[in-house]
């Protein structure tokens, strides 16, 4: 057995129980099931040399010599804030916040972050990503990562026309009476 990252291997008959290698002398045609468990701050990756995988448990049968490698990966902080009124949600559902929150992911994992606005509230900028499309934002996990997203309040325009025309501009597009919400600091 080897190991590559940081947890530990262990065998259902209690004859393999290890860190980075180990092995045991079985009789020919004798099955033998593995379990890895990962370190504090670790996550289980994959296996390489099973006959069968389920997850975390390989079985192997033994007919020749045979090499099992287990993969762990070191786990990062993903941390997410807000400011403003509005939450970030995550493809995955693990992360579902409003002020602050974050997740523990495997090194190299791609999230997609999903910043919405309460009412009232317009979604403003994102920081700490790696890609933005809109109020999208796309961050690979290779270190210990901060996202912030920004929301700002909205405030409603009115506009009143007094005797006969319109106004337009941009989003007004009125008559008579006509409102449209922005965000602070809109011109």
């Amino acid at each position: 057995i080897t190991v590559s990252g940081s947890g530990t291997v262990t065998s259902s008959d209690g004859y393999i129980n290890c860190g980075l290698t180990c092995s045991h002398m079985y009789a020919s045609g004798t099955q033998v099931t593995l379990t890895a468990t990962p370190a504090q701050g670790w996550s289980f990756s994959s296996w390489s040399g099973c006959d069968v995988v389920n997850g975390n448990v390989c079985t192997v049968t033994l007919y020749t010599n045979r090499n099992v490698t287990a993969t762990f990966l070191i786990l990062d902080k993903l941390s997410v804030s807000v400011t403003g009124n509005g939450t970030v949600t995550s493809s995955d559902g693990y992360i579902n916040c409003g002020t602050t929150c974050s997740y523990m992911y495997a090194n190299g994992t791609q999230v997609r972050l999903t910043a919405t606005p309460a009412q009232g509230w317009g979604f403003t900028s994102w920081s700490g990503c790696d890609a933005v499309n809109g109020n999208i934002c796309t961050v690979t996990i290779h270190a210990n990562r901060t996202v912030t997203a920004t929301f700002s309040i909205l405030y409603k325009l009115s506009v009143s026309v007094s005797g006969n025309g319109t106004v337009v501009s941009g989003d007004i597009d009125c008559g008579s009476i006509c409102s449209q919400l922005y965000q602070q600091g809109t011109q």
